[in-house]
């Protein structure tokens, strides 16, 4: 049996040092950022139908998504957001669900940013937040992407409040300090997940 752990957070968060971590620790990881840039990247029936709802200006020239124009067109309006979810979303779970079920037994950690937005938390046998305070998410997102203060805060804005998502998960974490810090509080995370495996594992 398998004991599936949900990683998500505000975008900028930290997730990926997270599933860093898991990974050397021998754990195998699903990510669905992965999954839907694999599926934006090249010409597939996602695509197609991105480019009939938002133009085909958002097309590259392989048939793949130009992600940039795509996201100033939908992180500013709140609908043409949900409508990109709506053509995405269903083909991105289809696709989790197809590689979790590849992981037969053990711990599997799964990647999923938009885990409470999507009411995806149902799946998992629990859900881990990684999270940040707004001003230093801010300060992250504008460094790493390039974006200005404006786009930035219209991306962080577009998802779900740290509040709400903390009332939602199992487990949450603060991601405030060193790298070092970060890995001993999921350690003691893993320490309870693998406790909870065990007992699942000894009632199957």
């Amino acid at each position: 049996m398998t004991f599936y752990l949900a990683v998500t957070g505000g975008i900028a968060s930290g997730k990926s040092t997270a599933d860093s971590y898991f990974k050397e620790q021998g754990l195998p990881i699903v990510d669905s950022d992965e999954i839907a840039h694999d599926l934006l990247e090249k010409d597939t029936e996602v695509t197609k139908q991105i480019a009939q709802s938002f133009g085909k200006e958002c097309l590259l020239s392989n048939g793949g998504i130009n992600r940039k124009r795509l996201g100033k067109i939908v992180f500013n309006d709140s609908e043409k957001l949900a409508l990109l979810n709506q053509i995405t979303h269903p083909a991105i779970l289809a696709e989790i669900e197809k590689k979790k079920a590849v992981i037969k037994s053990g711990i599997c950690i799964v990647d999923v940013p938009l885990l409470f937005e999507s009411n995806q938390q149902k799946y998992y046998d629990a859900s881990l937040l990684i999270y940040v305070p707004e001003k230093v998410q801010l300060e992250r997102l504008m460094r790493r992407n390039k974006l200005s203060r404006e786009e930035a805060m219209a991306r962080i804005k577009s998802q779900m409040s740290t509040s709400k998502k903390l009332k939602l998960a199992t487990y949450s974490v603060a991601n405030t300090g060193t790298i070092e810090l970060l890995q001993d509080k999921l350690s003691k995370i893993l320490q309870e997940v693998k406790e909870k495996e065990d007992a699942m594992s000894k009632l199957s």
